[in-house]
């Protein structure tokens, strides 16, 4: 971001939000751009995973319930640096760039298929990890 910021690169690809939203709070003339074709994809470090055999199935569904709630996500954005996507956790301090616009399909049916595919891909990857 740095190289970015003296002009010494046109552009990043991958940056963290938070470390971008320190370098132009700080004053670097730094912007996001939207892509034309395609849309942005990232999971960054806010992800949930729930496995369906645990040890404690009511305790997993509690911690789920809780962390996708409006209190959690209110925690998470403020710690992460990342906008929730619950509609009643405020969106002011983010880059609007940033956020998924009206008409924005985050979780489509094609993403959903590919999601599905990306899934079975993996599990035979890991196959012997998992197993």
């Amino acid at each position: 971001m740095e190289w970015i910021a003296k002009g010494k690169y046109p552009l990043a690809v991958g940056t963290k939000s938070t470390v971008v939203t320190s370098f132009v709070n700080a004053g670097a003339p730094i912007r996001y751009i939207s892509v034309k074709e395609g849309a942005p994809l990232g999971s960054g470090s806010v992800n949930l995973y729930a496995f369906d055999k645990v040890p404690h199935a009511n305790a997993a569904k509690l911690f789920v319930n809780w962390i996708l709630s409006r209190e959690a996500q209110e925690i998470i954005t403020k710690t992460s640096g990342f906008a929730s996507e619950r509609l009643d956790v405020a969106k002011e301090g983010y880059d609007p760039s940033l956020l998924p616009g009206p008409n924005d399909r985050i979780l489509d049916e094609a993403f959903r298929k590919d999601a599905v595919k990306m899934y079975k891909v993996s599990k035979e990857i890991f196959r012997d990890l998992i197993n």
